[in-house]
């Protein structure tokens, strides 16, 4: 319980949006995989398309964040109201 009272400690401390940088943080990207409409990327070893959800480990938690766009070079993730673009 130690574990969920800090967490939910720090999600009142923090923004969305850093909270959303964070979680990203543990994200492992892989390749495009150009063949496929609508694209995919490999993320933490799985291929994945636009509106994705990804379960991420944080804190001993699991939060999920959703994927919302790929674009040549740039994701974009979502959580709660927050989006947070990436280049790859």
């Amino acid at each position: 319980k130690a574990a969920a009272d800090r967490q939910a400690e720090e999600r009142a401390a923090f923004s969305d949006a850093e909270l959303l940088a964070r979680y990203m943080a543990g994200l492992t990207l892989g390749s495009l995989i150009p063949l496929h409409a609508p694209p995919r990327i490999v993320i933490n070893d799985i291929p994945r398309r636009e509106g994705d959800t990804l379960a991420v480990k944080y804190d001993g938690a699991e939060v999920r964040i959703q994927m919302i766009r790929i674009q040549p070079g740039t994701i974009t993730f979502r959580f709660n109201e927050a989006e947070q673009t990436i280049k790859y």
